[in-house]
């Protein structure tokens, strides 16, 4: 299981790195929502942890660009898709947690009331598949090896494939 920061410094990767056309955005959107809110959870059991703030702005960044020169370069998510719906649903989910740490001057949990309508909205947006590209295999299985089916109500459930690590771990 590796740290938050490390996981954290990971979404931000995914908005940096170069992605062409065939990558599946809403997926790795969804990935991002489904890491800010098991961060925002594991938030709660510790707020004043001094490495939370850094963890849930990367997740930030995994959807934005930082500064000018990041957005002429169409750093994040949000630029490499073209405001996607689904991308765009994503990213206000994450900014809902990373307004609540980032603007707090007192570490304090989250309420239920703000973690609510993230876990409802990974409910409710499912991937159509867990493939980040359409010749790879899902990033998320069931437990008996099959690609998880879209209905499944959590992204932390399955197994990784060839041992990735699934977005629960």
């Amino acid at each position: 299981k590796r740290h938050w920061v490390v996981r954290s410094a990971a979404a931000k990767a995914l908005g940096r790195i170069p992605l062409n056309a065939g990558i599946n955005m809403d997926l790795l959107a969804f990935a991002i929502v489904d890491l800010s809110l098991q961060s925002a959870q594991a938030y709660n059991t510790s707020p004043g942890d001094i490495f939370w703030k850094r963890c849930f702005w990367y997740q930030y960044l995994g959807f934005h660009h930082e500064n000018a020169a990041e957005k002429s370069s169409k750093m994040g998510l949000l630029l490499k898709s073209s405001n996607r719906p689904k991308v765009k649903a994503a990213y206000d989910q994450v900014v809902s947690l990373v307004k609540h740490v980032i603007n707090e001057p007192t570490p304090k949990p989250l309420t239920k009331e703000q973690l609510q309508p993230v876990a409802d909205w990974l409910k409710n947006n499912q991937p159509d598949n867990y493939k980040v590209a359409p010749t790879e295999q899902p990033i998320i299985t069931s437990a008996n090896g099959q690609a998880k089916p879209a209905a499944n109500t959590g992204a932390t459930t399955g197994k990784a494939v060839a041992g990735a690590t699934p977005s629960g771990s």
